[in-house]
């Protein structure tokens, strides 16, 4: 869950949390030669993680090491990851029982 100020700069983002106040995720990232650098450097740092770290822990690392990170909001529909064959199901039976097919992917309309 990401923690962004009003004109989007990002001050924290939690990964995965059981309770939380926040409304906004992250599902697309863009970045610098810099963040790979940093991000290179983080995971040669971690000692025998016990499971894959998440992108979102690398991220706030980022921002307690002083990157700069910007968000941008570009839907208010609730986000569906469909990168396992049981969310695309799960997606495509939403779609199927008379939900929009837009709000069940998560497309921002033009």
């Amino acid at each position: 869950m990401v923690d962004c100020d009003e004109v989007g700069c990002v001050r924290g983002i939690v990964s995965r949390p059981n309770h939380t106040h926040l409304r906004q995720t992250w599902g697309i990232a863009v970045w610098r030669p810099s963040f790979t650098h940093f991000q290179h450097r983080y995971l040669l740092e971690l000692v025998a993680p016990k499971r894959e770290p998440y992108m979102g822990e690398a991220f706030q690392a980022g921002l307690q090491y002083g990157l700069r990170i910007e968000g941008l909001a570009v839907s208010t529909e609730p986000y569906v990851d469909i990168g396992t064959p049981e969310d695309l199901i799960k997606t495509v039976r939403r779609w199927l029982t008379n939900q929009s097919l837009s709000a069940a992917l998560n497309l921002t309309r033009a």
